[in-house]
């Protein structure tokens, strides 16, 4: 379910009679997947990714690292399904060695924004991003 800030920049971009697209997220944005496979995954796959990214940086000698998240809501299209408009959140999880040997990590950086994208011949373009939110 959309907040009240993504409904707005959804009805101003595509109109408000439009409905979320329901289905396989990857079939919608990527039909001919043409994206690289680790474009996409699924929640068990985010963690095996994020234990075996910290089990490497603890291995390291690297004084920090950083994972990077990006969560999808479903393509809102306007009724000629030429304009969509796609909500993004991004989460960066972000660890740093200490002089101790130990990790220690930051509080996660989050934002969220509804992005705009045009079908033009055949491919989806963006146009601009609407920030709802960041901390």
């Amino acid at each position: 379910m959309l907040d009240a800030d993504s409904m707005r920049v959804v009805r101003a971009e595509v109109g408000s009679t439009v409905r979320p697209t329901t289905g396989d997220f990857r079939a919608i944005v990527d039909p001919d997947q043409r994206a690289d496979a680790t474009a996409f995954c699924t929640d068990a796959e985010l963690g095996s990714y994020t234990a075996e990214r910290i089990a490497e940086f603890e291995a390291s000698s690297e004084p920090n690292m950083q994972i990077d998240r990006r969560l999808f809501h479903y393509p809102i299209f306007d009724q000629s399904r030429t304009k969509a408009v796609v909500v993004v959140t991004h989460l960066v999880l972000d660890g740093r060695f200490h002089s101790s040997g130990k990790i220690g990590r930051h509080p996660a950086g989050l934002g969220v924004a509804a992005q705009v994208y045009r079908k033009v011949g055949g491919s989806w373009r963006f146009l601009r991003s609407h920030l709802l939110g960041i901390s």
